[in-house]
């Protein structure tokens, strides 16, 4: 059923829900309405001269009445549609979604939320009251969030106080986690994101998995300048990584020649060469000491016109909890760069186009797009065995001139730009998916 609630005209003194006489028999024994974290017992009373409106949707709304102490105690958003659902005792107006940003918005501008904007695009298919905060917005001693609302009217997001939503996405991670364990405490909270593992933590996870050892390059962590030379010993050429950075930054490539060592980082386009024994200076000087780094053997992609290359997949849960692949992009590096990435230069294209560049006719485009989907779900699958709440990952998987699949790396708050250029359709689905997955999580379905 679709609502929209008023405030009662009569001043009702005490926590009232008003409806037509066509509900009374229905919502009479109801106890309790549930708005977000919000559970507040109320009184059920019919309004002989409110309309009832069996047909309802979401442009023409059931109109039902809420005292004004109901409203005040559930700090109620009354200018939006929502959708109810019942239970034996308990009335749940949804569905409540939030979205946990970081630390870096703390003023909200379009500019931030336009990815948001764009999920909300089929609003009207589902409803509900969607906000963004950051845990500064959250109040604990009153248990509300002040933070914005979607509005869609007059399609944009204004500033309310709000009960602190049950589903949320965490899209920012630039805080501590005392915040995050105190949402989990909360009795019903689904928080998705609740952990990023860094780099090396996620090789430690699957690498325990024997069928997914063969996608993953050799890594170690590093300690010292012998766990480098130990690595260009073996593999002569090898990629350091920031375990905590991600879009490439602080990427070292180095590659072992005679006696001398070739470098190129992720901010230069020319290589540079230093002694081997100038190995130390080189560490200091790119602060690996102060930095959690890992080294991993070298991997010869792919390439296109000598750019390397690697695919990017976007997994996300369909409101029937099932990983689905939302979208494939590959992602060419820029002229002489060491990474791919999009906001480095990087271009997209294609699954298609990318394998008929880099291999021409030696490899199945479909054939391959099977077994790209295939290993992702693979991925995900052994994600949702951590026991932490998932909903959605950003793969970077590649192959090397053999065909050989690699994993690269996954993110759980991917970007996924190309798109715009690529399939501006797919792209707005990407973004929306995860409002229809989280409504269903909150226990309300697109209509």
């Amino acid at each position: 059923m679709w609502v929209k609630i008023q405030k009662a005209t009569d001043n009702e003194g005490d926590t009232t829900i008003i409806v037509p006489s066509e509900l009374n028999e229905q919502w009479l024994h109801k106890t309790h309405v549930q708005y977000g974290e919000r559970s507040i017992p109320i009184t059920v009373k019919v309004d002989v001269n409110l309309v009832y409106n069996q047909e309802n949707n979401y442009e023409n709304p059931q109109m039902i009445h809420f005292s004004s102490a109901l409203i005040e105690k559930l700090d109620l958003i009354d200018k939006i549609t929502y959708q109810i659902s019942e239970d034996n005792e308990t009335i749940s107006l949804g569905p409540i979604v939030g979205f946990l940003l970081g630390d870096q918005q703390y003023y909200y501008h379009d500019r931030y939320l336009q990815e948001l904007t764009i999920s909300m695009e089929n609003y009207a298919k589902i409803g509900g009251l969607f906000m963004a905060f950051n845990h500064f917005s959250v109040d604990w001693d009153q248990r509300v969030v002040h933070g914005l609302f979607y509005d869609f009217e007059l399609k944009k997001w204004s500033y309310g106080r709000m009960p602190i939503p049950m589903v949320i996405y965490r899209r920012g991670f630039t805080y501590g986690n005392r915040f995050v364990e105190r949402l989990q405490q909360l009795k019903g909270m689904f928080l998705f994101n609740e952990i990023r593992f860094n780099k090396w933590q996620m090789y430690n996870l699957l690498q325990d998995h024997t069928s997914f050892q063969t996608y993953l390059p050799e890594t170690v962590r590093y300690v010292n300048a012998d766990s480098i030379k130990q690595m260009i010993d073996k593999y002569k050429k090898i990629i350091l990584k920031p375990a905590d950075l991600s879009r490439g930054r602080g990427i070292i490539v180095l590659e072992k020649i005679k006696e001398k060592i070739k470098v190129r980082d992720y901010r230069s386009v020319v290589p540079y060469f230093i002694e081997e024994n100038n190995l130390q200076s080189l560490l200091e000087g790119e602060n690996l000491f102060k930095n959690d780094y890992i080294i991993q053997q070298y991997i010869n992609l792919a390439r296109i016109s000598d750019a390397l290359w690697d695919i990017r997949i976007v997994m996300q849960k369909d409101p029937e909890h099932q990983w689905r692949c939302s979208g494939i992009e590959c992602r060419v590096a820029g002229r002489n760069r060491v990474i791919t990435n999009i906001s480095n230069g990087g271009r997209a294209l294609t699954l298609k186009q990318a394998l008929l560049e880099s291999f021409e006719k030696e490899i199945d485009p479909e054939i391959t797009e099977l077994e790209v989907i295939r290993i992702s779900e693979q991925f995900c699958k052994l994600m949702d065995q951590t026991g932490y709440k998932f909903a959605e990952f950003g793969l970077d998987l590649a192959i090397d001139e053999e065909m050989n699949f690699w994993f690269i790396e996954a993110n759980v708050r991917p970007t996924f730009n190309g798109f715009k250029t690529l399939d501006m359709e797919i792209y707005k689905k990407i973004c929306e998916n995860p409002v229809f997955f989280a409504s269903s999580v909150a226990g309300f379905k697109r209509m």
